[in-house]
């Protein structure tokens, strides 16, 4: 089995939707870029636990670009090994700020 080659910046900037309402170009280690047919790019992260697929959104292109995504999704995946949802402690985290600056 060969492996999948890697994305790559130029392949990220001229990536289209080919005519499809969203194109996903795969990275690996359950990174995606998701590209809509008006030319949006976002970057997504698809993981499962607790017998749960579940995605994450991980930020826009090219604000974003392909190694700080990279390191998002690697940071993504220490918790899962820890057995911590992202989107969980994500949702948490937005709870705690709110309280935080509401005062």
């Amino acid at each position: 089995m060969a492996l999948k080659e890697l994305l790559t910046d130029l392949a990220c900037k001229n990536a289209t939707a080919e005519g499809t309402k969203i194109r996903k170009l795969h990275d690996g280690q359950g990174l995606y870029l998701w590209i809509y047919e008006d030319g949006r790019k976002y970057w997504r992260l698809r993981y499962k636990i607790h017998d749960k697929e579940k995605s994450l959104s991980l930020g826009v292109y090219p604000i974003v670009g392909l190694k700080q995504a990279r390191q998002l999704a690697q940071a993504e995946q220490v918790k899962l090994k820890s057995n911590i949802d992202p989107s969980i402690d994500r949702q948490i985290k937005k709870q705690y700020a709110s309280k935080l600056f509401s005062v």
